[in-house]
């Protein structure tokens, strides 16, 4: 057995020889993970070497570590410091590589969670097995694993006990996942747009609402609650239920999900009498108001552009006007002058688009319903409407407002086209502009249901 080693920082000890000792130092220490060579000895793992870096991760100095060199699975947790032993010896077995995450205590006293990663090697000569490893904090990644896990156990123990409908929706394909309460059972529906306008289970605005809200989900993190009024059960009748949502972001704050439940409301049954008023083409609630969404009741909206589909027109419009960073706006400045350029926005638009029908929602999204229009004018007409906007001021203070835009049109209404037709798509449209960095239009035809 050769002498113990009394400098275990010294990359001379273990380099192959002929080779640039100090090539080796800038290697190792520029490594981003902890770098160390050990050996197994006696049934423990001793360092040989071990770069700068190591010593950062694991929240020890030099100095401290000193005192652990001959033994360094000691600060590990007793079973996971058995674990990896296990680990280490059937390397040397099978020759090959391993991976172990393992807890272990630092300098003061806290935990963490490591990765290590190892492999044989044979130029160093020693008169015990030695190998190579790289090691990084994982604490982050475990954390965020286990909270996964909890949560999904969460989940499920709701799922059992409700009655609820609950629904992951993933806005990247259109797709969404529907779990029914007690039973375990799951709906995929996939193209989830398409389905919404062909599907009675919500009335017609509510679907167009409900969609609208999942697509605003996932622009950024949010969470709301409505009402709704829905078919609980296959050819039930509509009953007032509360939405209740909330999108998901990854580590870059990109919508990955929106997560929610449809439960029945608990209101007055006076006042599922006077929403509910049958099933038919007109069934539109006209007494609930969307706090959030629409300005007036979305009855009215549905109502006026059903009316003008009755009459079959050529090239119908419904566009989408949404402004880019609203609440960033009144953040910056206050929420009067907020109002202020809103109420100046909402100006031009009456002005560009005078012809149309248009609905103030009261988050700073706009719809106009046109009619006899092509995407040449539509277009002129947004160019106008933006550089207008750009010179909005209010109390001489210049604000210019940037919106993106969303357009669903169709050559001929027929008698199967419909107002959730028109809203759906648009909000497809919004969704995808919103989705390109904003100040974008997109324009999609609606697709007939087959």
């Amino acid at each position: 057995m050769r002498d113990r080693l009394t400098d275990i920082s010294d990359p001379s000890k273990i380099v192959p020889e002929g080779s640039s000792v100090e090539l080796y130092q800038k290697l190792f220490d520029s490594m981003y993970d902890g770098i160390g060579i050990f050996e197994l000895s006696g049934g423990k793992i001793r360092a040989l070497y071990l770069n700068k870096r190591y010593f950062q991760i694991i929240g020890y100095t030099k100095e401290e570590y000193l005192p652990y060199f001959d033994n360094i699975t000691v600060t590990l947790f007793e079973d996971d410091e058995a674990r990896l032993l296990e680990d280490v010896r059937r390397m040397y077995k099978t020759d090959s590589i391993f991976t172990a995450e393992v807890r272990g205590y630092r300098s003061d006293h806290s935990t963490a969670w490591f990765c290590l990663r190892g492999r044989p090697v044979d130029f160093v000569k020693r008169d015990n097995p030695v190998f190579l490893a790289s090691i990084y904090d994982c604490t982050r990644e475990k954390t965020m694993e286990h909270d996964l896990r909890l949560n999904k156990e969460r989940y499920k123990i709701l799922e059992a006990v409700s009655s609820n409908f609950l629904f992951d929706y993933n806005p990247e394909n259109d797709e969404i996942i529907f779990s029914y309460g007690r039973n375990t059972d799951e709906k995929h529906i996939p193209d989830y747009g398409t389905f919404l306008r062909r599907n009675d289970r919500m009335l017609p605005a509510d679907a167009a609402y409900f969609y609208c809200t999942l697509l605003k989900a996932c622009r950024r993190v949010r969470s709301g609650s409505s009402i709704l009024h829905c078919r609980l059960s296959e050819g039930g009748s509509y009953e007032l239920c509360r939405l209740n949502y909330s999108s998901v972001a990854d580590e870059y704050d990109s919508i990955i999900y929106v997560l929610g439940r449809i439960e029945k409301a608990d209101l007055p049954e006076e006042t599922v009498n006077r929403t509910v008023r049958g099933n038919s083409r007109d069934n539109i609630p006209d007494t609930v108001r969307r706090a959030g969404f629409f300005e007036n009741s979305p009855a009215r909206c549905s109502e006026m552009i059903e009316a003008r589909l009755a009459e079959h027109p050529h090239y119908a419009v419904l566009l989408y006007i949404d402004i880019d960073d609203f609440e960033g706006l009144n953040a910056e400045h206050s929420f009067e002058t907020g109002n202020a350029a809103l109420d100046a926005f909402a100006a031009l638009i009456r002005e560009k688009f005078a012809s149309g029908l248009m609905f103030t929602y009261a988050i700073g999204i706009f719809g106009v319903y046109m009619e006899n229009v092509n995407e040449g004018e539509l277009y002129y007409s947004l160019d106008s409407l933006r550089q207008s906007a750009d010179c909005i001021t209010v109390g001489g203070t210049r604000l210019p407002l940037r919106f993106s835009a969303g357009a669903s049109w169709i050559a001929y209404a027929d008698e199967n086209t419909h107002y959730k037709d028109f809203a759906i798509t648009a909000a497809r449209a919004l969704y995808h502009a919103k989705s390109e960095g904003g100040s974008r239009f997109r324009s999609e035809k609606i697709a007939p249901i087959i």
